[in-house]
């Protein structure tokens, strides 16, 4: 346990923007977040060029918009 978390505790952020999201934007964002130190791991992923369908699905299905 690290801070009194399961180990597998993170956040799965996923990027929805069209194909206008840039590797510099991608990145800056993965940089801002680590900024951060949460306690936890965050694993960011771009919608658009994530190709398991069964990943897509569970997005669609339990995925909050914000």
């Amino acid at each position: 346990m690290k801070y009194g978390l399961p180990e597998e505790t993170d956040i799965d952020l996923t990027l929805v923007s069209g194909e206008t999201l840039t590797l510099s934007i991608f990145i800056k964002t993965m940089d801002d977040i680590d900024d951060l130190l949460l306690p936890y791991e965050v694993d960011l992923s771009i919608l658009h060029l994530i190709p398991n369908q069964e990943v897509l699905a569970h997005i669609r299905r339990v995925g909050i918009l914000f």
